[in-house]
């Protein structure tokens, strides 16, 4: 995921990779950055890739947080157990910045 954020506009790279020049649709084979050139001139096919790369983190951080507490003694009911470990995931989630920043960025 590291990797992604590196064509992203808030990387140290891509003061560097903005200045390639777009893509040329018609002679992809022109130059060895055609693919590079594409991802930096469009931004929203790796946002979309990130963010499905951090749900499904953060899903199964849920769920093994939600096995580890349901057997402990005395814990809540599942469901009110399922709302709490959502509650606490949810306002450390890094899907919301990643889209609204990101999605500020390729306006």
């Amino acid at each position: 995921m590291s990797a992604l954020r590196l064509v992203l506009p808030d990387s140290h790279l891509y003061p560097t990779l903005s200045q390639l020049p777009p893509p040329d649709p018609t002679n992809p084979t022109a130059t060895p950055t055609q693919e590079i050139q594409a991802i930096v001139h469009n931004t929203l096919p790796i946002l979309e890739e990130i963010i499905a790369i951090v749900e499904k983190e953060e899903d199964t951080a849920v769920s093994k947080e939600y096995q580890k507490r349901k057997t402990r003694l005395g814990s809540s009911g599942p469901e009110l157990l399922k709302k709490e470990i959502d509650s606490e995931y949810l306002s450390q989630s890094e899907v919301c910045t990643i889209l609204l920043f990101g999605h500020l960025s390729t306006i």
